[in-house]
Parts: structure tokens; sequence; C-alpha cells
């Protein structure tokens, strides 16, 4: 069986320093291939320089919930710039975090309704993040896929 880790995190500050040594254990149980998720503009520019330093990892990028404070226009057209990058397989980790975030919701709610468009006119899954915000997650995907 082939195996497809589709949400890591070697690009935190805690695994990075050491990252091909993560990444050949994870190998010796199987793991085929990695997709390392960012959340903010640091880890997801390690995400790709990992992604590009190693043929079988790959990056997924955006704004977590606790993030989107920063998700101002220069941001917003960096990811749209990495897009392009073949190496980038979807746009996460995006979504609604309730429970202890600094984020106002409105903030939040805006945020992931901006990167659900971005990644819908560029054709890519997202990879979301939910906690203690099922109904308002369900209500706006809800409405994303129905444009």
């Amino acid at each position: 069986m082939k195996i497809f880790d589709s949400h890591t995190h070697l690009n935190d500050d805690m695994l990075y320093k050491d990252v091909t040594s993560y990444f050949n254990h994870a190998q010796k149980l199987g793991v085929k291939k990695i997709a390392n998720v960012g959340s903010n503009q640091k880890l997801n520019e390690r995400s790709i320089e990992l992604a590009e330093q190693h043929p079988d990892m790959y990056a997924i990028i955006g704004w977590h919930p606790e993030d989107s404070i920063y998700f101002k226009e220069d941001q917003e057209q960096w990811l749209i710039d990495q897009l392009t990058n073949p190496k980038v397989i979807a746009i996460g980790e995006i979504g609604l975090d309730y429970y202890q975030t600094n984020a106002p919701r409105s903030i939040q709610k805006a945020v992931f309704k901006r990167q659900l468009e971005i990644a819908k006119e560029y054709h890519l899954p997202v990879s979301i993040h939910n906690r203690d915000a099922f109904e308002d997650t369900y209500e706006i995907l809800k409405r994303s896929w129905r444009k």
C-alpha cells in the first residue's frame, strides 16, 4: 500500500531543522509522499521551499483562521502568484476557529470566503480547519460551492 500523508507540518520550527531525517523515517514506515501545510507567510514559504527541495513533498498554502488578521492585499497577491507552482497542490489550512483565537470571527469568515474564491478560480482543492465552528463553516462552504 502507498501512503500519502496529506497534512504534515514539517515546516514547523520544532521539526524544520531536521526535516530530512523525519521524512526519511516516514518513508521507512511506508509514507511515499507528503504535503506540508502552511498557515501564515513564514510557514507557507517553508512549505514551498521544502516541496522544491524534495521530489516527494508538496505544498498546501493559505492563511489559517488564527492568522487571518494578517491576510492583506500583499499576502493575497503572494498566494495567487504561488499557485502556478506545480508543487502547490491545494489551498489550506483555511477555515474557522472559534475556540481560542484572537482573530475576530468577521475577519476569519471574510478571509475564509476569499481563499475559497481563489481556490475555485484556480481549480484547486482546499484543506479545511474547523474548530468549534461547524455551522458557520458548513454554511460558507455550501454557499461558496453554489456559485
